[in-house]
Order: structure tokens, then C-alpha cells, then sequence
């Protein structure tokens, strides 16, 4: 049987600024009420924060999502 190596591609869909170091859990749940608005979704979203050495957010990507008791993997 064959297999295939593949690749995931990031595709950049808005930037804006956000200079705030994540020094603690409240930090985090500020910047998913403000920026992610995730109280406004009607399900359950997985998001992956990723951060560089001075814990400042440098981006962030929508991981999985539940609907209907199901979760299903965005990528």
C-alpha cells in the first residue's frame, strides 16, 4: 500500500493588533470575549492560541467545532 506525506497550509484571513501579554487564565478569557467573540457562538469551538517567548498572542486558529453531539475537525 502506498501512503502520502501531506501538508497542512495556514492561510492568513485578517491581522490586526494586539499587543497584550497573556500573563494569566483571565488574559486568556479577554482575549476570547474580545477579539474570538466566542460567546456568541452557538456550539462548541476548540481554538489554539499560539504565543512567542514574551507570551504575547501571535495567532490563533479555529481547531474543531460540535454540532450535534459530534465534533468535527476544521482543517
Amino acid at each position: 500500500m502506498e501512503i502520502c506525506k501531506q501538508k497542512l497550509l495556514l492561510v492568513k484571513e485578517e491581522s490586526f493588533e494586539y499587543n497584550a501579554q497573556i500573563n494569566n487564565k483571565l488574559d486568556v478569557i479577554n482575549f476570547i470575549t474580545d477579539i474570538i467573540k466566542i460567546h456568541n457562538e452557538a456550539q462548541e469551538v476548540v481554538y489554539l492560541l499560539t504565543v512567542n517567548s514574551k507570551n504575547q498572542i501571535v495567532g490563533f486558529i479555529e481547531i474543531a467545532r460540535r454540532r450535534n453531539k459530534l465534533v468535527q475537525f476544521v482543517y
